[in-house]
């Protein structure tokens, strides 16, 4: 593109060192289609790029959410084996539960904190809640996992209240952003 720049720019000056030149003129326009062209063809890659980029981030948004499900219901699980177990671990349900956190922490920050019940907290990025609180109770055996999405307030497309028993599902358009935060400029 900076070559046909410079050749805009060269037909120019010659066209406004000789304005009566036809030559000089159609060498001028010449050299504008060809700009235009050279532009035309950037903006088809960066479009091309950027295509590309939402694909990607798209695919790293749906394996996230599909991690931090699964993690929800381990922690699900784990709380529930927990508390059936005499407080004693269900040790291959928390092997699962690292492997899956050790996965998504191949896609996107991650820190953790263990709750006493055993569930484990998951937060992306600066801090935004992934997987949060499951709690047994052990009067009703019934468990319930308390998420707010980063941010949003909501779940998908649902409130987050109306979706218990569920993480918090990351956006492509929240993922567009965290990415672009924690890029250094």
């Amino acid at each position: 593109m900076s070559t046909a720049l410079q050749n805009f720019y060269s037909a120019f000056s010659d066209v406004a060192t000789n304005p009566t030149s036809t030559a000089s003129r159609q060498a001028l326009l010449g050299q504008a289609q060809n700009l235009a062209s050279s532009f035309q063809n950037a903006s088809g890659e960066l479009n091309s790029l950027n295509t590309d980029v939402n694909n990607r981030i798209s695919q790293d948004v749906t394996q996230i959410n599909s991690i931090a499900s699964s993690i929800s219901t381990l922690n699900q699980q784990i709380v529930i084996g927990t508390a059936q177990g005499g407080n004693s671990p269900p040790n291959e349900l928390l092997d699962q539960r690292d492997q899956l956190v050790s996965s998504l922490s191949q896609l996107v920050g991650v820190t953790t904190t263990t709750e006493a019940n055993g569930s484990l907290n998951v937060f992306i990025g600066n801090g935004q809640p992934l997987v949060c609180r499951a709690d047994h109770e052990t009067d009703h055996a019934a468990e319930s996992v308390q998420c707010l999405a980063a941010g949003s307030g909501h779940l998908g497309h649902q409130p987050v209240f109306e979706r218990q028993h569920q993480p918090a599902a990351i956006s492509a358009d929240y993922w567009r952003r965290a990415v672009r935060s924690s890029t250094p400029h």
